[in-house]
């Protein structure tokens, strides 16, 4: 083995990714061995569903903390199939105030719930979904399909927050 590939070992060996990648082969291994099958998340990015329905999910909660102490405004630049939609959904369902009553079943394994963040459901969650805005044909055209889109979701927002509020005051008398 050359100089240049036994660094390239070793700073593989070292790297995060190493570990993530070699606690998934073990993971599988292990599922192989007891006739286990896996369910793989291709193509799916919903945090929500994956834990539900027994998809595997990496645990990556450990760096919420993180996340959270590094500042208000952060940017996520992966390659694409990275996994950014993965997190952003798992971020929305850790800190979205409609997910308390679902925390435990979807967090109670994975090593954020070991030590939860004070911020944990404490925040309205809106989420946007800009792939569905098509970025071509006239400008008008493309701000008035963002516009229509915008408030699509403000009015289902809306409607799930006044219910969830009528939800809490019913509970609350």
């Amino acid at each position: 083995m050359s100089s240049k590939a036994r660094n390239h070992e070793h700073l593989y060996k070292r790297s995060p990714l190493c570990g993530i990648l070699q606690q998934q082969q073990d993971l599988s291994a292990l599922l192989i061995n007891y006739g286990a099958t896996m369910k793989f998340p291709y193509g799916l990015a919903d945090f929500y569903s994956m834990r539900k329905e027994g998809y595997f999910y990496q645990d990556r909660t450990s760096f919420i903390r993180t996340v959270e102490e590094r500042g208000k405004q952060l940017v996520f630049l992966r390659p694409r199939r990275f996994g950014k939609s993965v997190w952003i959904s798992t971020l929305a369902n850790y800190y979205d105030v409609a997910r308390a009553d679902d925390c435990t079943m979807l967090f109670g394994d994975l090593a954020i719930w070991q030590d939860p963040t004070p911020l944990h459901n404490q925040h309205f969650i809106l989420r946007w979904e800009f792939s569905k805005v098509a970025a071509f044909g006239e400008v008008e055209t493309i701000i008035q399909v963002l516009y229509d889109h915008i408030h699509v979701i403000e009015e289902e927002m809306a409607g799930h927050w006044k219910l969830i509020w009528l939800l809490s005051s019913w509970e609350a008398t």
